[in-house]
């Protein structure tokens, strides 16, 4: 059986938020730390540096595929979930 991924659905997008994109689909919500020790464990060519980190971040935020929360004090990145209305 043959269909469209998860990743598929990450289209054209440029490889620094397609990278961050990535680790947000498998680690769901992660700090801004965890964030970058995520990604200095990824293999040398997919590395991103704290700048890249920021800048992808923040376009993703604005593009409304990240959302910024706070949990216990802790400011937390997610995956943004859209809400169907059926």
């Amino acid at each position: 059986m043959s269909g469209v991924s998860t990743f598929d659905l990450l289209g054209d997008m440029p490889s620094t938020q397609r990278t961050l994109m990535r680790l947000f689909l498998r680690h769901i919500e992660m700090s801004a730390a965890d964030l970058e020790s995520k990604v200095a464990e990824l293999p040398e060519e997919k590395r991103l540096t704290k700048a890249q980190i920021e800048v992808a971040l923040a376009f993703l935020i604005k593009q409304g595929w990240v959302r910024k929360i706070e949990r216990g004090g802790k400011e937390l990145y997610t995956v943004q979930q859209q809400s169907s209305k059926n």
